[in-house]
């Protein structure tokens, strides 16, 4: 199965659907925030310039430190 969506001009991932025949663009609920979280490994091989530690609790509810890079860039 392949499904494909869009990002609206609110920033919100949509897929369209079909339920008893009536057609609609879906709003998925990925809980983003706008922070990326990525392995310490792959933060060093980017590059990335890293400030600080905070505690942070993951979508399976575990809670652990992560590093933190200040800003997009």
């Amino acid at each position: 199965m392949k499904m494909e969506g869009y990002i609206d001009e609110y920033g919100h991932p949509k897929v369209p659907v079909t339920v008893d025949g009536l057609s609609m663009d879906a709003v998925v609920d990925t809980g983003f925030d706008g922070d990326l979280c990525l392995p310490i490994q792959v933060a060093i091989q980017l590059g990335l310039k890293l400030c600080d530690t905070m505690e942070v609790e993951l979508a399976d509810g575990t809670r652990k430190r992560s590093v933190l890079k200040k800003g997009l860039f």
